[in-house]
């Protein structure tokens, strides 16, 4: 924005400000350039109007602080810079300090490398929203919308912001997506790197979703608006790293409230420090006054106010470029305390959308006929297992045949005719009430593959030539005096795939020290069958559970191991979200449950989890390196400059 544009460049111009007055002092001190009578009044004119203006922010939070009772940082910042700068004037003048105490360089010095490192933090800040800024920048000023006036093909441009859900709109090849959209006709392919990371452009279809502000790289399509202004992905992703910037973890909290004992702790030493030279030491009234000002210069916490918000700052930016959005600032140290990974099976472990995984032929025919004659079969319903079978044969490359006198029978299967021939597809009381017998073989080798939580179907040839009956035969009694009409032709096995990084993934976080679980509403098959695959302990398994025992779920696995992170897609598993420790969501980046997350990964990778959990650890050990090196300047210096090592070394 213009407002930042501007407080940008004001840090800038204050940062060279500082560092070339800086730069003219110390030249000034010891290049002997000006008279040496005169070179403290000459610095006195330099300095003081830029002490002023680098210092005015400093000051300006300083009393502000004050006012509301609170020694924050800047409070100590300006005492730091106002001693040595008052500290000049006296010496600058003669009143009781010397010449000696002539600090100007150190005033501006220590102004400029605040702000310095105050620009630096908002640097970070700002990389954190680069991710974001791409995604802004590519929304598209207009659209093309679909008018009123009963013509098809008639489109009008309109601003792209004023949209509103239901609104029908082109998009043309090569142009961005203007909100998020599901597609009611054409095909597209669609170049979503900027959001959810895939590399490779993903084939769009009639009813698929589609994201605002990627790319259509394929042809023209027209898509029915779902969300869009505030209400579309982008949008909330902006609001999510928003309130992401405005929280503060613990752990700077707890900066936060040391620095408020730090301060009345340095003015105490640097007070009694001066106290015990002049009273008891019998030391000059100039030398305790140097041991207190420099007790309070040495201990200005600039490395101590810029520790955290630097590392976090930077590492949630990191976690923003690789599709890891952090919307609450505490899962980061939260992260660190994490002893149990829960995840959820479908969606999460598993790709959540069903897929053929083996064709079984029993009459000698190969699988690619028998798939292609089951696709044809299913090719009109709209069933999911009915568009897995077609997935799986438009992925083969088969020839599906025409079909004639389709019809679907709801929760059973599908019927249908190729050349003369009757067929179904179903499970096995669907076709045996067609009146044909399903050996016990097939229904044995079949079994096999549902008790690791399969589906089966079976194809068979009907030959039923009373189309009457055929409609009467949704029950199996009604054709048992029929006879055997007909023959299994094949089983075909579906499938709810694993992910192909979960098993690795699983492997790691084991590794890691991390206890893996399960928790999912499957049966105990399906559950058990999964857990064995990926690697998780039968124990750490609970099936069958409804989306309102999930929480139970999660309360035993913190029992058992303490705190738990929760791994979902975010839609029904907002009982265990809660219960959670930490709530992770697992998205393609168009179902995003931001309102349920602590952490958002907008790729559907498994392996982000564990990178999640890395990065926190990552960002936490800085922030610790940074805290000790800060605590540790100080605890060695602040001594040193009370006038520890004076007896000894004078």
């Amino acid at each position: 924005s213009e407002y930042i544009q501007k407080e940008r460049a004001d840090s800038i111009r204050r940062i060279i400000i500082g560092f070339f007055v800086s730069a003219v002092l110390v030249v000034i001190m010891f290049a002997g350039i000006v008279p040496a009578e005169l070179s403290r009044y000459v610095m006195f004119v330099i300095a003081t109007p830029t002490v002023l203006y680098l210092g005015y922010p400093i000051f300006k939070s300083a009393f502000a602080g004050l006012r509301t009772g609170s020694l924050n940082m800047d409070f100590m910042y300006a005492l730091g810079i106002g001693v040595s700068y008052i500290a000049s004037v006296l010496g600058t003048f003669n009143i009781f300090l010397s010449g000696e105490f002539i600090f100007y360089e150190t005033s501006v010095m220590l102004a400029s490398f605040l702000m310095l490192g105050r620009f630096l933090e908002g640097g970070a800040k700002r990389r954190t929203n680069d991710a974001v800024k791409k995604l802004i920048s590519l929304k598209p000023k207009t659209a093309l919308l679909k008018t009123d006036t009963g013509d098809a093909d008639d489109y009008t441009t309109v601003p792209a912001d004023s949209l509103k859900s239901g609104d029908i709109v082109m998009i043309k090849p090569g142009s961005i997506v203007p909100a998020d959209a599901v597609i009611v006709s054409g095909e597209r392919y669609a170049d979503q790197s900027s959001v959810t990371g895939e590399p490779m452009p993903v084939k769009k279809a009639v009813g698929d979703g589609v994201i605002g502000g990627t790319i259509n790289t394929g042809g023209a399509a027209v898509v029915r608006v779902t969300k869009a202004g505030s209400e579309s992905l982008l949008s909330q992703i902006i609001r999510l790293v928003e309130e992401t910037q405005r929280q503060k973890p613990h752990v700077q909290r707890i900066a936060d409230t040391a620095v408020s004992y730090f301060i009345p702790a340095v003015l105490l030493i640097a007070t009694v420090s001066a106290c015990v030279w002049y009273f008891l030491l019998n030391a000059t009234p100039l030398f305790a006054a140097t041991v207190f000002i420099s007790v309070v210069v040495v201990a200005c916490p600039c490395a101590l106010g810029l520790a955290t918000p630097t590392a976090v700052a930077v590492g949630i930016g990191r976690g923003a470029e690789l599709g890891i959005l952090i919307k609450n600032g505490e899962v980061i140290e939260d992260a660190d305390k994490i002893r149990c990974i829960a995840f959820d099976k479908t969606g999460t472990l598993t790709v959540g959308k069903p897929k053929v995984t083996k064709v079984i032929p029993f009459n000698g025919d190969d699988g690619s006929s028998v798939l292609a004659l089951a696709a044809g079969i299913e090719a009109m319903s709209e069933h999911p297992i009915a568009a897995a079978v077609s997935d799986e044969a438009g992925r083969v490359g088969v020839k599906v045949p025409q079909v004639t006198d389709f019809r679907s029978h709801a929760g059973r299967g599908a019927s249908g005719t190729v050349d003369d021939r009757g067929y179904a597809v179903g499970n096995a009381a669907f076709v045996r009430s067609f009146g044909v017998a399903v050996p016990d073989n097939v229904i044995a080798e079949l079994k096999e593959y549902e008790s690791d939580g399969s589906t089966t179907v079976i194809l068979a040839r009907t030959d039923l030539t009373d189309k009457e009956t055929v409609g009467a035969a949704d029950d199996a009694n009604a054709v048992s005096a029929a006879g055997a009409c007909g023959c299994v032709i094949a089983g075909i096995v579906i499938s709810d795939v694993i992910k192909p990084d979960a098993k690795e993934t699983i492997a790691a976080v084991k590794a890691d020290g991390y206890a893996a679980a399960l928790i999912t509403g499957d049966g105990e098959g399906a559950a058990k069958a999964v857990a064995s695959a990926l690697g998780i302990e039968e124990k750490n398994v609970s099936f069958g559970v409804l989306p309102t025992e999930k929480a139970s779920a999660v309360d035993k696995y913190q029992k058992n191991y303490g705190k738990v992170l929760f791994a979902g897609d975010g839609i029904n598993d907002a009982p265990a979200m809660a219960k959670a420790d930490i709530a992770l969501a697992v998205s393609n980046g168009t179902e995003i449950a931001l309102d349920s997350a602590d952490v958002v990964l907008m790729n559907d990778r498994v392996c982000d989890i564990r990178g999640f959990l890395l990065l926190s650890k990552k960002i936490m050990g800085r922030i610790r390196l940074n805290l000790f090196w800060a605590f540790f300047y100080n605890i060695c210096l602040i001594p040193v400059a009370a006038g520890i090592l004076y007896p000894f070394f004078g």
